[in-house]
C-alpha cells in the first residue's frame, strides 16, 4: 500500500493549477506521504459542503491511511475575498493536515464554510459519522 501510494503521489506532485486568487476553486495534491502516524484514516475520497457567503462551498479530500493526498475546494458563487479564502485555506489545510486553520480576514463566512466542510471530510475519513446538518 505504501509503495503504491508513494508512486501515485510522485505522479501527481503538487498541482497548483486553478489556484490563482481569481479562481473559483483550488485543487492541490500532496508531494509526499511521509507522516509518522499510520492507519488513522480510511483511504478514499470524501466530500462535504457547507453554506458560504455566496452560496454552497464544496470540499473534496482524498486521504491515504496517513493524511491528505488531494484537496479540492469549489465556491463558484463566492466573492473575490471568498476566492482568496478558497486558495489560502486549501494550502493551509494541506500544510497542516487539519481543518483547524485560521479564517481569512474579510471572508469569515466562506472560511467557516470551508473549515466546516473539510471537518466533515476528516470525520468521515476517521470512520466516524457526521450528524445531519441543521440550518443555522
Amino acid at each position: 500500500m505504501k509503495k503504491a501510494a508513494t508512486a501515485w503521489i510522485t505522479i501527481f506532485a503538487l498541482l497548483l493549477s486553478g489556484c490563482g486568487s481569481s479562481s473559483r476553486s483550488c485543487e492541490l495534491r500532496a508531494e509526499d506521504d511521509s507522516t509518522e502516524e499510520s492507519g488513522i484514516y480510511t483511504p478514499g475520497e470524501y466530500q462535504a459542503s457547507a453554506w458560504g457567503f455566496g452560496g454552497t462551498v464544496s470540499v473534496q479530500i482524498m486521504f491515504s491511511e496517513t493524511g491528505i493526498l488531494y484537496i479540492r475546494i469549489d465556491g463558484p458563487d463566492e466573492s473575490s475575498k471568498g476566492r482568496r479564502a478558497i486558495v489560502k485555506l486549501a494550502h493551509a489545510i494541506m500544510d497542516t493536515q487539519s481543518p483547524a486553520v485560521d479564517a481569512v480576514s474579510g471572508a469569515t463566512m466562506t472560511s467557516n464554510a470551508i473549515k466546516k466542510a473539510a471537518g466533515k471530510c476528516f470525520t468521515q475519513a476517521s470512520g466516524e459519522t457526521y450528524g445531519e446538518e441543521t440550518n443555522e
